[in-house]
């Protein structure tokens, strides 16, 4: 289904003994207003960034979600977990967790972030 067709998707759902999720090519609150409305599972699509960094914002903003269901979480390069600091797992037997902490609860590791910069890209912070 088309992510512009919220009412078609809630058809196949009704539809299928198999749960439904969608979500990826939708960006704002206004682009998943009407699947929220129509009751459909969600999933959180992630930027493509370290887990670590570029999954929390999204995780925060789905704990906050009632048919909020999966995340995506890509986990293909080693050492993106060890780009924040944190307070135990960011993620355990299939689970994100959310610190209790201001903001989102890391830090930038600064030293593995300037480990691994691109080729001629200079350290901002």
């Amino acid at each position: 289904m088309p992510p512009e067709n919220p009412d078609a998707m809630a058809f196949v759902r009704r539809q299928s003994p198999v749960p439904i999720c969608t979500g990826e090519n939708l960006y704002t609150r206004q682009g998943f207003l009407r699947l929220t409305e129509l009751t459909i599972t969600i999933s959180g699509p992630r930027p493509t960034t370290p887990p670590a960094a570029g999954t929390i914002a999204p995780a925060h903003a789905a704990a906050s979600m009632r048919y909020f269901r999966i995340h995506e979480l890509a986990n293909y390069i080693d050492w993106w977990l060890d780009l924040v600091v944190h307070e135990g797992p960011i993620r355990e037997n299939g689970y994100l967790t959310i610190q209790d902490k201001p903001g989102y609860g890391i830090e930038l590791n600064p030293d593995v972030a300037r480990a691994h910069l691109a080729p001629g890209e200079t350290w901002w912070a």
